[in-house]
């Protein structure tokens, strides 16, 4: 029984949600609606209360805002909702994505009976990979291999001593909290195994390689710009998928497509050879359904990716790529796919996936 003065934040509904992205098409509005379903809980038809960040805040911040006052201004807003869902004793609180493993204030101030959807993040990156300015290159990489990893060390004992509620998204988590089974993406679990047995005729694909880039400082945009026109020159028909508008309208020889359902984004894989990633992150939603649709990933080394049935490496480790030598990777592999045993390694990857995940819905003890 709370006293008379807080019993006014004490909520009717059971349960809250908190979500920084609820989109049905964007990667982690479809992880955290997946996880929700697995839950039992549907959005809007299920009693919650829902914390959810405006949609424009995602697709169209405004754009004289620098992105990191941007990005910290979402964690800020993720961390009051935390603090104001923990003040209102909620039965049980399911945050939902924007979870990055390295955000020690996420778990110090959650409550405790919180409910970790899929906790993401990437491992330490090859420098020889970053294409940016210099100074990108050094801030990034002290960023990501020394600064990070330090506050997910941080984040993993706060999680093991408050004894929180947690799944790992990607191996790179699973590694922190020393789990046996760390080779299984959670995001694999929502893949539709049914898009397994789709074919397209070869006289369908009229895309050699599928791109899908977003704002990121691991996407390699600044080497997507300058690679296109020389992929367009060397033969190859390319299409970019680009709902930020990141790639500026190109020559004939490759299409830009803005804003896509998600069955339209299936439909332009099909019609695709492959694809390429030159993200430096783990591997997202398009490339495990690019490969659970026969089609060869072609990415870097040391990537998420790159772990993928039927992934070609665009360089060895330790080399610095050049324009025309990654083109001579695609062209020189791109005719080997799509490939029939690329789908069957992915469905078996995603029914191990889901055989763990959903067996146990761990909880730290």
């Amino acid at each position: 029984m709370l006293p008379p003065k807080y019993e006014i934040l004490k909520s009717k509904n059971r349960i809250a949600l908190i979500a920084c992205d609820i989109s049905p098409t964007r990667g982690e509005g479809r992880l955290a609606r997946a996880f929700l379903a697995g839950q039992g809980i549907a959005i809007g038809e299920t009693p919650a209360d829902c914390f959810f960040l405006n949609d424009k805040w995602v697709t169209s911040p405004p754009k004289l805002l620098p992105s990191f006052l941007l990005r910290t201004g979402v964690c800020f807003w993720l961390i009051f909702c935390i603090i104001w869902c923990r003040l209102r004793q909620y039965e049980t609180v399911y945050i939902l994505n924007y979870l990055s493993l390295w955000n020690f204030t996420v778990f110090l101030f959650a409550p405790r009976d919180a409910v970790f959807a899929p906790v993401t993040g990437s491992g330490p990156i090859n420098p020889k990979h970053i294409f940016a300015p210099f100074h990108r290159q050094v801030q990034t990489r002290f960023l990501r291999n020394i600064i990070l990893p330090i506050l997910c060390k941080i984040s993993a004992k706060i999680i093991k001593w408050r004894r929180l509620r947690y799944s790992a998204a990607t191996p790179f988590v699973a590694a922190y909290f020393k789990e046996e089974k760390a080779a299984f993406y959670y995001i694999s679990c929502i893949l539709d195994i049914s898009h397994q047995g789709r074919t397209q005729p070869p006289d369908r694909l009229d895309v050699d390689l599928l791109l899908y880039t977003t704002k990121h400082s691991l996407k390699n945009n600044a080497l997507l710009t300058e690679l296109l026109p020389h992929l367009s020159r060397a033969g190859l028909k390319c299409s970019v998928i680009d709902p930020q508008m990141l790639v500026p309208d190109g020559p004939t020889g490759y299409d830009i497509h803005r804003q896509l359902p998600h069955g339209h984004v299936i439909d332009l894989i099909m019609r695709s050879k492959a694809v390429l990633v030159i993200s430096l992150e783990g591997a997202g939603l398009f490339a495990q359904e690019a490969a659970l649709l026969g089609r060869k990933v072609f990415c870097f080394p040391d990537t998420g990716a790159a772990k993928l049935p039927g992934a070609v490496c665009l360089a060895q480790r330790m080399v610095r790529p050049s324009l025309p030598s990654i083109t001579d990777v695609i062209k020189d592999n791109i005719d080997l796919s799509p490939d029939a045993d690329i789908q069957e390694q992915m469905r078996e990857l995603i029914g191990n996936a889901k055989a763990f995940f959903f067996a146990r819905h761990r909880s730290v003890k």
